[in-house]
């Protein structure tokens, strides 16, 4: 791959081979290529239907559709745009999209995914402040929030996780 930083970057289990997506060029400006590690090293794949650039494109491996989820951790998850599945040869973006705009929440600090290989789903985690400071009009309805949220992704849609221990965030 060309000199980046920020690319999304995950295991696939199903093909035992590592996805690169995107990232942002020395430039500045967003890359939407997808190269794939394997035991033969990198190779640029050229798949029918590509995500456009993302500024900060995050992923992980979806243990249940075994596909690698492609999401934009900058952007509210729901405002933005759907997230996207990789198969192993292609992008596919998920449909249908959440039919709620507020279905996700306005994430501006530190957002990771990761597989929950246990619970058999992706988790997404946002670590510090989270208010609607320069969120899309349609969501100027969600109230500020401080602190971290965390949410589980059903194949289809997120919903939040609640639970009665708090991780400090």
């Amino acid at each position: 791959p060309s000199p980046r930083s920020k690319p999304a970057l995950a295991y696939d289990a199903a093909n035992g081979t590592v996805v690169l997506f995107g990232g942002t060029s020395p430039s500045g400006g967003q890359l939407d290529d997808t190269w794939i590690f394997s035991a033969s090293g990198w190779t640029e794949v050229h798949p029918e239907n590509t995500p456009e650039g993302i500024a900060e494109p995050i992923e992980a491996y979806d243990p249940v559709s075994h596909d690698v989820l492609l999401m934009n951790a900058e952007q509210d998850l729901a405002c933005f745009g759907l997230p996207w599945l990789w198969d192993g040869t292609d992008w596919q973006p998920v449909s249908p999209g959440p039919s709620e705009p507020r279905s996700c929440p306005y994430l501006p600090g530190t957002v990771e995914i990761a597989p929950d290989t246990h619970g058999g789903n992706v988790l997404l985690v946002s670590f510090g402040p989270r208010a609607n400071n320069g969120c899309p009009p349609h969501c100027s309805t969600q109230p500020d929030l401080v602190g971290g949220s965390t949410w589980e992704w059903s194949g289809t849609s997120w919903s939040e996780v609640t639970n009665t221990v708090s991780a400090g965030f």
